[in-house]
């Protein structure tokens, strides 16, 4: 009768050494392993927090989009590209907005009620809408994924 179990063999088995993450070649040629899960803190993550840091530090948005013209010149993966389109527009969109805040503020002064109403109404528009798209860029960047639709001005 022959024995189909475990042999005293196979008790000298090695430990499992875990699996070896899939690696992505970047534009300059070096190898990067790329993480399954975790924070990826790449580039386009570094631009978001410094647009997200304008809530305590006034400048931040200011060095965010000089980082973004930066990074967007040198050598980068195809999905970062889509991420510095996205991001440099959303600096844009929230500029823009506070200009017309300003503006709005400047037209409507003689009436005070109005131009604070009118003022709060379209500062906390453009507020929401530069955060959203932050948010969103960062998820995306956190996971290195392109944005399904960078030329939009929406989310």
């Amino acid at each position: 009768m022959t024995r189909t179990g475990p042999t005293k063999a196979d008790d000298t088995r090695q430990p499992a050494t875990p699996p070896v993450p899939p690696v992505t070649p970047s534009p300059t040629g070096t190898v990067q392993p790329r993480r399954a899960t975790g924070f990826a803190f790449n580039r386009p993550v570094i631009i978001c927090l410094c647009y997200l840091l304008v809530f305590f530090v006034g400048f931040t948005p200011l060095v965010g989009i000089a980082l973004a013209y930066i990074f967007r010149g040198e050598p980068h993966e195809p999905w970062e590209a889509v991420q510095y389109r996205y991001l440099i527009r959303t600096f844009w969109i929230g500029a823009s907005g506070f200009a017309f805040v300003a503006l709005a503020v400047l037209a409507l002064a003689y009436e005070e009620g109005v131009a604070a109403a009118v003022a709060g109404l379209l500062a906390l528009i453009v507020v929401v809408l530069f955060t959203a798209r932050t948010i969103y860029a960062f998820v995306k960047a956190v996971g290195n994924e392109p944005l399904p639709r960078a030329a939009t001005l929406l989310i």
